[in-house]
């Protein structure tokens, strides 16, 4: 269609109930924003439904422009008709009115090309809603099926030895085109209607897996086709496969075996005497089957999934989840992606593991990507063709494999002291020796060093050689005596990543919790990936809770008087004063207590100075390893939720596992209590090359709003973890001084700065106990 007729955001939206008005208004304008082909910038407090409302509104306006641009194609049609028949009759001009005749008839038959295009995409799916039924029952049928067979090592075997079924399989995968890509019909391809998608993009797995479990609560979690695109990592359900755990191993083994093994089926007289074999050719892996593939895909275009359901569903269909993902996100209205997906290049930090760069023993050297390539002496190297011949010659894999056939393991000291040509030296002569008996007495007795595969890291590390010299620096990190060294990649201008995305895309909107400064997304986001400033739409909302559920608290001094100062000289100081603080809030506060530390070095030292003392309630801390948070977290809210109790006190760190994407509503997170600025290591050198790169090209002092905004974020996000609906109540108290400077104020949430008081620590525990007892008489 050469025309777009635009349509203005609807009076309501469906919504699992009745929506807010800020969430009403946050879906209009994301209709807007959509349908005028904006670039949006979105900020909703935390815990006021940004993900339900980012979902139905961008479904509402995703339905309402397929079911315009359907009747607008239509329309178009009939115009075209009626103006054909108008010079059908034209008898003055002929030859004008018959050329004229020609082209509109051309124009009809493309256009009802289109909308025949269109009406079989949409018929395709009543028909496989219509199956649904047989789906399930087939799904079921193969479950019991699979239930009764062997494991999937004895499927991989008997495919392997059964030639009859390598033979059926061999035919159906010939008959079957694994992709749109395999057909030669070009014309073809051009007339498959392609839907418009909505792409949703998120930092972590478990963030996509909450906004999959929102689109099936929301009013349009019946009727929309979504699909959540992963790794093989993560998709991946043969054993031989994911038990290699590295990426680029999986990913290439995963590949490996999807190509043809000819194997041979006998065929045999009426006396059982063989007369000559066929050859065939099968796909090793068990689960890269088409049929299965298919039949995967379709079920996930029928019910929404996440990544384990699809991979649940993937064991029972005995389908490759991987696959049948990628090919359901071509029908896939709505397609979920982590951001390394979408803006993936090969800018990843290369390490040795054994070097700790925060150390004081650590030299540091920045270089840009030019001055780097020339001082070590690679400026004569093409890159470019090495890299092509690692890919190539699968050099990465090669060693891998050698290594595994070969695993030997040396003493530490050993190796250091006879070198490289000594340790392969000693592998050469290991393949001649008789394999000796492992001795478990032994196992411990001296210290062992594993070889494994660096050069895939190289390889990474290499890529980024190929980035732009403005862009990136190479940062080299080593140890006095230099027998240690690090090199990292820092990116410095995420603009360039973005900007495929800005030109490609229909509209495309960032959205969170607080977005400031804007600058960061409106100048170094879209406008230096190209965006003209009048494409980018600012919208920013209250929150939810009314404003006498909170009460925020600067504190600036302690029950002393004393300054509450906890910058890096100071903090190590302000033991007495913390315990104080944390005796008296435990008094005053019924239900959970969260306290947010600026790091978990800080947290490990005031946990020392307060582990003996009482403070009438279980105190649990945040542990370091992921493993472990589920855990803490449960038993935190049982020791609140248990009767009797006065509740329980829960220490945490700024930036670390419960500080983003975690609730800590109602009675879990009564207070929250952020001791301190976490403001980042300023003497970094990554953080400060950052900062020199922004006031060099973006302004003098852009690197300092820079250093700012890290901190004000990370504040952010720890005070809106305790209010998440508007009968939800809280207080939050953030200690320190340099709380109550202008610019920290002003980089604080407005709904926040609307109730906010700065006070000492007496004044604040008399209004923490008056807004308490009013909040409990007004609910009791």
């Amino acid at each position: 269609m050469e025309s777009e007729l635009k349509i203005s955001p609807p009076n309501s939206f469906d919504f699992p109930f009745q929506p807010y008005p800020i969430q009403h208004e946050f879906m209009e304008n994301l209709f807007s924003v959509l349908e005028n082909k904006k670039l949006g910038i979105f900020e909703s407090p935390t815990g006021t439904g940004k993900s339900l409302s980012i979902i139905c509104g961008a479904l509402k306006w995703l339905h309402d422009r397929n079911k315009t641009n359907e009747e607008l194609l239509k329309s178009e049609i009939e115009i075209l008709e009626k103006k054909k028949a108008e010079l059908e009759s034209e008898t003055a001009d002929w030859l004008t009115s018959k050329s004229e005749e020609i082209n509109v008839t051309r124009k009809i038959n493309l256009l009802k090309l289109k909308h025949k295009s269109m009406a079989e995409y949409y018929q395709k799916f009543e028909e496989l809603n219509s199956k649904k039924k047989q789906v399930k029952l087939k799904r079921q049928w193969k479950k019991t099926r699979n239930n009764e067979s062997e494991s999937v090592d004895g499927v991989n075997e008997s495919l392997q030895e059964n030639s009859e079924e390598i033979e059926e399989d061999a035919l159906l995968e010939e008959l079957i085109p694994t992709s749109r890509e395999d057909s030669d019909d070009e014309d073809q391809k051009e007339d498959v209607y392609e839907p418009i998608k909505i792409l949703i993009c998120s930092r972590t797995h478990s963030q996509l897996s909450q906004l999959i479990g929102e689109i099936i609560k929301s009013p349009y979690g019946k009727k929309t086709r979504a699909i959540t695109l992963a790794s093989r990592q993560n998709y991946c359900i043969n054993p031989s496969v994911n038990k290699l755990k590295i990426g680029t191993l999986i990913n290439e083994r995963c590949l490996d075996m999807q190509k043809k093994e000819k194997k041979s089926a006998k065929i045999v007289d009426a006396d059982g005497k063989a007369i000559k074999r066929r050859k065939t050719e099968s796909c090793s892996c068990p689960f890269y089957k088409q049929m299965a593939i298919d039949d995967l895909k379709d079920q996930a275009l029928l019910e929404i999934c996440d990544v384990e359901d699809l991979v649940g569903l993937g064991e029972q269909i005995q389908g490759c989840p991987y696959y049948a993902s990628r090919k359901a996100s071509e029908d896939a209205e709505v397609v979920l992606v982590p951001y390394n997906t979408l803006l993936h290049k090969a800018t990843r930090e290369a390490n040795a593991k054994n070097l700790d760069p925060k150390s004081d023993d650590i030299k540091t050297q920045i270089f840009t990507i030019q001055d780097f390539v020339l001082q070590v002496g690679i400026d004569n190297f093409n890159i470019f063709k090495l890299l092509k011949f690692s890919k190539d010659s699968r050099i990465g894999q090669k060693i891998h494999s050698y290594t595994k056939k070969n695993p030997q393991v040396f003493e530490k000291k050993e190796v250091e002291k006879k070198g490289l040509k000594q340790f392969l030296s000693n592998i050469e002569k290991s393949k001649n020796k008789p394999e000796e008996k492992n001795n478990d007495n032994d196992d411990n007795s001296k210290p062992k060093l594993n070889f494994g595969n660096p050069f895939f890291v190289f390889v990474q590390f290499l890529e980024s050689l190929t980035y732009s010299y403005e862009d990136g620096r190479i940062i080299m990190y080593q140890n006095k005596e230099k027998k240690q060294c690090k090199f990292s990649f820092l990116l410095l201008n995420p603009a360039a990543q973005f900007k495929d995305i800005i030109s490609e895309a229909r509209a495309v909107v960032v959205a969170g919790g607080t977005m400031k400064p804007l600058s960061e997304f409106r100048d170094r986001l879209f406008i230096s990936a190209g965006a003209s400033p009048d494409r980018i739409v600012h919208f920013t909302c209250d929150h939810v809770i009314p404003k006498e559920n909170i009460l925020p608290l600067i504190v600036t001094k302690g029950l002393n008087n004393e300054n509450l100062l906890f910058n890096f000289e100071n903090r190590m100081h302000m033991g007495n004063v913390l315990k104080d603080v944390f005796c008296e809030i435990c008094k005053k506060v019924p239900g959970g207590i969260v306290v947010f530390f600026p790091s978990y070095k800080y947290e490990s030292w005031v946990w020392e100075q307060v582990k003996t003392l009482s403070f009438g309630r279980p105190v649990f801390r945040e542990p370091q390893d992921s493993g472990s948070v589920d855990s803490v977290l449960e038993s935190y809210a049982s020791a609140i939720k248990k009767s009797g109790s006065k509740g329980a006190l829960l220490f945490s760190v700024v930036g670390g596992k419960l500080s983003e994407g975690l609730n800590f509503s109602d009675d879990l997170g009564r207070c929250v209590v952020v001791v301190g600025l976490p403001y980042s290591n300023i003497n970094s050198p990554e953080l400060k090359e950052k900062m020199t790169y922004l006031d060099k090209n973006h302004g003098s002092g852009s690197g300092k709003s820079f250093y700012e905004a890290l901190c004000t974020k990370a504040v952010n996000q720890c005070i809106g973890r305790a209010v998440r609906h508007k009968d939800d109540y809280a207080t939050m108290i953030l200690l320190d001084v340099r709380y109550d400077r202008p610019s920290t104020k002003a980089s604080l949430p407005d709904w926040i700065k609307r109730s906010l008081k700065t006070c000492d620590f007496s004044q604040a525990c008399s209004l923490i106990e008056q807004v308490i007892k009013l909040i409990l008489t007004l609910i009791y």
